[in-house]
């Protein structure tokens, strides 16, 4: 019997452990990317650009780093860095702010034995006998598992070209693209290789695919 227990609430606890914690699996990361081009704008498959600080991320070391991320992912998607003889240049704006949430407890049934004696008495002949008789039966007990207020974090970034307009010699915003998600990661740099990846698919065209994505993250 005992063996059966140890065995219920193993399985449980694995069933608990998938749906609540993702164990076994990578963390995933969920966000949302959107893209707009200017149609006037003459914006080739593969672009030769260069990179510009805006100065709008609050840390010229994250922005710096940021960028850095930002220009090899383009490289990867096969456009060519080119900082003396760019089309056009490329810069961004990153966003991290920390809020709080309540989440509710989640309620589990969990399996319980439970065992119950009876008192019996009688005569055998003239002899008074007496003793003790058990059953057993398995229910369920009702468990609270979780609950209680965690902090978040949303992340935020924004990515834009400028170029020149066909017939003009100012410089204009001809593309911008953004990614937002919302998870207990509280370092940008750590998210920001899947928000740039994502949202350098969308460059200079839009992909296609939905706007709500969502990766695994390699550890």
């Amino acid at each position: 019997m005992r063996r059966i227990v140890i065995l219920l609430m193993t399985a449980a606890a694995g069933a608990l452990c998938t749906a609540f914690l993702n164990c076994g699996g990578p963390p995933k990361i969920e966000m949302n990317v959107v893209s707009y081009s200017d149609p006037d704008a003459e914006l080739p498959t593969r672009v030769r650009f260069t990179t510009v600080e805006l100065g709008m991320t609050g840390n010229p070391l994250l922005e710096k780093q940021l960028l850095a991320i930002l220009r090899d992912s383009l490289v990867a998607h096969g456009h060519i860095y080119s900082p003396d003889s760019s089309e056009i240049s490329i810069g961004l704006t990153g966003y991290i702010g920390p809020y709080q949430e309540y989440v509710p407890p989640r309620t589990i049934s969990w399996p319980k034995l439970e065992t119950s004696s009876t008192s019996l008495s009688g005569y055998v002949g003239t002899t008074r006998v007496s003793g003790n008789a058990s059953t057993s039966k398995w229910t369920t007990q009702q468990l609270q598992v979780g609950g209680g207020v965690r902090t978040s974090y949303y992340r935020r970034i924004w990515v834009g070209a400028a170029g020149l307009l066909p017939n003009s010699d100012s410089v204009s915003l001809v593309w911008t693209g953004e990614a937002e998600s919302f998870g207990s990661t509280g370092d940008l740099l750590i998210v920001a290789p899947y928000l740039l990846r994502e949202i350098v698919s969308e460059f200079p065209h839009r992909s296609g695919r939905p706007a709500a994505r969502r990766q695994a993250m390699t550890r």
